[in-house]
């Protein structure tokens, strides 16, 4: 829904198009009932991503500045949105390399992780003698 509602405001600011009827479109999409949905969804999957990088960080899984950046994504993401479209774009820019970041350090450290422990348990079962 709402990648639905970015498609439609990034059409509705066309150059060739007039801007009055624009503004009135865009005033009657934030009036829908659904409006809400879609940014309840949002916050869903930014306390999502809240919850997540605390889990990292608690089980101690992974380097401690990755589950604090995947924590941090969605926060700067929504807090981002409140600055307007400049706002927006660097919010949007900062909180995938936040969330990128994250996840990558955590899938390196479990790769490697998985590879010792294969490693242990092969040298483990090689006879000796």
């Amino acid at each position: 829904m709402l990648l639905g509602v970015n498609i439609a405001f990034q059409a509705l600011a066309a150059p060739s198009l007039d801007r009055a009827q624009m503004v009135h479109a865009t005033e009657q999409i934030m009036a829908s009932p659904l409006a809400p949905v879609a940014l309840t969804g949002h916050y869903v999957l930014v306390l999502a991503a809240v919850m997540l990088g605390v889990g990292f960080w608690r089980a101690g899984v992974g380097p401690r500045w990755a589950a604090i950046a995947i924590a941090l994504c969605g926060p700067v993401d929504a807090l981002a949105g409140v600055f307007g479209s400049a706002g927006d774009l660097v919010g949007g820019i900062l909180s995938n390399a936040l969330l990128i970041g994250g996840f990558a350090a955590e899938a390196w450290f479990l790769v490697r992780e998985e590879r010792a422990r294969d490693t242990a348990s092969a040298v483990r079962k090689v006879p000796v003698g």
